[in-house]
């Protein structure tokens, strides 16, 4: 049978890298990306958006169903925005957070039971990279603004 490893947001950047490491050490990797197309091309793909509760239980069952339970999850999908804080409204914010945040807790409660149930496994949460403001780009756009 073989190891399955679920990494998140593996359509680029260190989630692809991630995905690619671990294919050539023999895992059966499942990408999960909202670009499923891109994944597709380092491992078994599935599209999922990890802000939605529904649809990664869905995915966790597919991954069963299809593969059993893997071995390995690397929560790794995230988003983020550039520019000044003020140029972004709460819903740019509540979608980070819902992606970055809520996306790490459904891959947990939705795949962790599986791990467990395995009787050992590895879950990776990795933190977001880039996904902040530059350190002093609030101070700099207080000083621009100075009503703020």
């Amino acid at each position: 049978m073989a190891v399955v490893a679920v990494v998140t947001g593996a359509a680029s950047g260190i989630g692809r890298a991630t995905a690619l490491a671990l294919g050539a050490r023999g895992l059966t990797v499942i990408c999960a990306d909202v670009d499923e197309e891109r994944a597709a091309e380092v491992g078994v793909s599935y599209r999922v958006d990890v802000s939605d509760a529904a649809a990664m239980e869905r995915f966790a069952a597919w991954v069963r169903e299809e593969h059993g339970a893997p071995a390995v999850l690397v929560n790794n999908a995230g988003i983020g925005i550039g520019g000044s804080f003020f140029d972004h409204t709460v819903a740019d914010w509540r979608r980070i957070v819902d992606v970055n945040l809520l996306g790490v807790v459904h891959g947990c409660l939705f795949f962790g039971p599986q791990l467990l149930e395995r009787g050992r496994g590895h879950i990776v949460n990795a933190p977001p990279r880039r996904r902040t403001p530059r350190r002093g780009s609030c101070r700099r756009t207080a000083r621009q603004r100075p009503a703020c």
